[in-house]
């Protein structure tokens, strides 16, 4: 499986949101005693999974401690214990924090996921009760938010803390299935990763190589290339 540099200005238009200007979600660093407390309430309680399971599982714990819903950003550290809901970036946002404090080399990670009209049209009616804009989903499409894993070897895996799943790059469509992806990284020095047989670079948005036979989406592949090595 390949993945595809794409325009992501061609891409946000044809899918009914806004992608381009759309950054991955960030907890407020921590500025008070409550924030250094909440954050510390998180880690003793990564501490504790870990300890009953290894510094490899992931933390789906994050799903089970927490409801997924809409809430109001920005989030403080000493928010996050009292949030009744957590959206998937806030969940992206945490799952991206603990991996880093275990070790993992660990970027956040941003998507296109795959659905049906029947499921963006409950969650944008989810949001519209809670009084918050319902930007991130139209039709058959959603944006997401996971955590970009770099492996030993230079492989890149996508966690999705909601679904606690690994996330693949299908090879047709599938609900909650990648269209697109992107990792984000400040650093200067530039991470190359690998996906199959692809070497993607941060900060740009790629989209899955199945969609090469599909009209609506061959056209919006940059140079109409697989990047790709051998």
């Amino acid at each position: 499986m390949s993945l595809v540099e794409v325009d992501p200005y061609r891409l946000q238009a044809k899918l009914g949101f806004d992608l381009v200007s759309r950054s991955h979600s960030e907890i407020t660093p921590p500025a008070s005693p409550a924030d250094r407390a909440a954050l510390l309430w998180v880690r003793s309680i990564d501490n504790a999974f870990v300890a009953e399971t290894s510094r490899e599982t992931p933390p789906i714990w994050l799903y089970k401690k927490f409801r997924w819903g809409p809430h109001v950003w920005p989030v403080r550290w000493s928010n996050v214990p009292h949030l009744t809901h957590h959206d998937c970036g806030l969940m992206a946002a945490l799952s991206t924090e603990i991996l880093s404090w275990r070790g993992w080399t660990v970027f956040p990670a941003q998507f296109v996921l795959y659905f049906n009209p029947e499921s963006t049209r409950g969650w944008s009616s989810l949001w519209k009760r809670a009084g918050i804009t319902s930007d991130w989903c139209a039709g058959k499409y959603a944006y997401h938010e996971g955590t970009a894993v770099l492996g030993g070897n230079g492989q890149i895996s996508f966690w999705d803390p909601l679904g606690r799943f690994w996330l693949p790059v299908p090879t047709q469509f599938s609900y909650e299935g990648i269209v697109a992806v992107r990792y984000i990284s400040n650093s200067k020095i530039v991470p190359l990763a690998r996906y199959d047989t692809s070497t993607i670079l941060p900060n740009r948005w790629y989209r899955a190589s199945y969609l090469n036979n599909d009209p609506e989406y061959k056209s919006i592949a940059r140079h109409s290339r697989l990047i790709s090595v051998g």
